[in-house]
């Protein structure tokens, strides 16, 4: 459960190193790595991205309240993290696409307005869950056909 929080909290970070890295290597102009270092930014980018994160902290919540219900022949532990799997598969994607386009021009005003980013990419974290509880499902109504016992 902790992996699905931090890999929301460590997205945005690492697709930003990835951009400019790339960017760099592009030869083309991009902030010096000590502008992202400095305290101001920290203190304003740090608490930011828990904000960011915020989905998947409800993820991961989702995903303990999963896990902790009674085992059926609908949903098997394994089933129930399909589910999880599915939101966090398509919210990272959702999240990576769109910190990509944020860095790519440095748009800092969307990193200080960066309390509205999470509903540009919480529709694909539902429809990844949604997909993901479609799959576990499906595999329960092979299971209660078949007979196979979970």
């Amino acid at each position: 459960m902790a992996i699905v929080a931090a890999s929301g909290y460590a997205a945005p970070w690492i697709t930003g190193v990835g951009v400019k890295l790339y960017l760099d290597a592009r030869a083309q102009p991009t902030h010096a790595w000590l502008d992202f270092l400095n305290p101001v930014a920290l203190a304003v980018i740090v608490p930011a991205t828990a904000v960011w994160a915020s989905p998947f902290f409800a993820l991961a919540l989702v995903a303990v309240i999963l896990q902790r219900l009674p085992e059926t022949t609908w949903l098997t532990r394994s089933d129930r993290w399909l589910v999880v799997l599915g939101g966090l598969a398509a919210g990272l994607w959702g999240e990576v696409r769109l910190f990509v386009e944020v860095f790519w021009d440095w748009d800092a005003m969307a990193l200080f307005a960066g309390f509205l980013l999470p509903a540009f990419y919480v529709p694909h974290m539902v429809a990844g869950t949604a997909l993901g509880a479609a799959i576990a499902l499906g595999y329960g109504v092979i299971r209660r056909r078949t007979g196979s016992r979970p």
